[in-house]
């Protein structure tokens, strides 16, 4: 079995066991046994391969050293070592995207005839794979309430139930799921949980600290958080299911490229500190339209209003930038979110700047999303904010100028 990329620390300090998660993200290289030096940025390994020190040993090199990219590479070691420091993994996977990482979990262990649990709304993308191309495998898919009781998975579970699939915040309703009850659920029925942890990155939610199996994420947004690039990543709690998902990485050809894993490493660095700044301004932000006349309702995790608030906050740490508002007509939505200028109106989530969008005219529109990937009913009067690290007093202000815009034009 091929081990994870172990860790060393830049300085002679305590073990890597006791760092902090901040520690960890800015302190940890990769062990290379290739070069004597230790630069203080690992350089972009800009090579497909690598020279054989012998024939003969030449199967043992691609197997535990790096001989061809598509199977190893320095840059990918890092990208992987220090995403499973953050998450406690026993071991990480990058690849190329978000969707790359979710759809070679699924495939990887699924079998035809098995039935999936997963909750309502999905990620829309997620939601086409398990409906649309997983059920030419004769894979069924049955879907939870994501506002609902954990235990909703236990009653849709059935003797060929092989995965329980969730989301930490529910897309873009922001319900949070309970990982903790989740995760026991996976073990009393001793069937394998995943978890799509995009909107909680591991420095404010760690789902493989209470006993989940697989932990995903589309890093292309918080764990980059510069809108710069795609990526995905794939953690496990078991060094088994890290190989067996490694080697068909290898075979699916679904590797992270040098440039890339390079990229990715540069961003991890800052994680705990963008999060924690995300963190601070969404709440500030909650609570400034919580408190706005306008506004109906505010969807955030760290309010104490929110329904779920007090399960988030025995398990995160900090409540990250995601959120979502409700005005009272579907006019004032479209035209408060058409006015802001520093929240950009724009899809994705997890940069570093502050974004807006209408869910039901743009993510979630009825052309783009099935009546049946929607779930439960986005409300046309709901706006999902990605809060960035700008200065909270001027992302404060811009809400407010979009707000008056609607009241002047006479939508009160």
């Amino acid at each position: 079995m091929n081990k994870p990329a172990e860790p060393q620390a830049f300085y002679n300090g305590k073990d890597v066991a006791e760092m902090g998660i901040g520690t960890k993200l800015v302190a940890l290289t990769v062990k290379n046994e290739r070069t004597n030096n230790r630069p203080m940025v690992t350089p972009i390994y800009h090579t497909t391969m690598y020279k054989a020190e012998s024939s003969a040993g030449f199967v043992d090199q691609m197997s535990k050293g790096f001989g061809y990219l598509r199977v190893r590479n320095p840059n990918m070691d890092e990208a992987e070592m220090t995403i499973a420091q953050a998450e406690g993994a026993k071991g990480s996977l990058v690849f190329p995207s978000g969707m790359a990482a979710i759809t070679s979990t699924l495939m990887c262990f699924l079998r035809p005839g098995d039935h999936v649990v997963a909750q309502s709304p999905l990620y829309s993308c997620t939601s086409y794979v398990l409906d649309n191309m997983l059920s030419e495998f004769n894979i069924e898919v049955s879907y939870a309430d994501a506002g609902g009781d954990e235990s909703q998975y236990r009653k849709l579970v059935k003797k060929n139930t092989a995965l329980l699939y969730g989301e930490t915040l529910c897309n873009p309703m922001m319900h949070f799921l309970d990982v903790k009850k989740f995760a026991a659920i996976g073990k009393e029925l001793k069937i394998m949980t995943v978890i799509d942890s995009t909107f909680t990155p591991p420095t404010i939610l760690r789902s493989l600290d209470y006993g989940v199996d697989v932990v995903m994420h589309s890093a292309s947004k918080y764990l980059c958080g510069h809108s710069d690039m795609l990526a995905g990543c794939v953690s496990f709690n078991d060094l088994d299911r890290y190989e067996k998902l490694r080697t068909w990485r290898v075979f699916i050809g679904s590797s992270q490229s040098p440039f890339d894993s390079s990229q990715l490493v540069r961003s991890l660095r800052t994680l705990h500190v963008r999060t924690e700044r995300h963190s601070e301004n969404a709440l500030a932000v909650a609570k400034f339209l919580e408190q706005y006349p306008l506004v109906t309702k505010v969807h955030y995790i760290g309010l104490e209003s929110h329904p779920q608030h007090a399960i988030a906050a025995s398990l995160m740490k900090g409540f990250g930038g995601m959120l979502a508002l409700e005005l009272k007509t579907k006019e004032q939505g479209v035209r408060f979110a058409e006015s802001t200028k520093l929240f950009r109106l724009s899809v994705s989530l997890g940069g570093v700047e502050s974004l807006i969008e209408h869910p039901n005219t743009m993510t979630h529109n009825k052309t783009v999303v099935t009546s049946d990937e929607r779930g439960d009913g986005i409300p046309d009067t709901l706006i999902r904010l990605s809060v960035g690290i700008e200065n909270v007093e001027d992302q404060i202000a811009d809400l407010k100028q979009a707000l008056e815009k609607c009241q002047l034009d006479g939508q009160t």
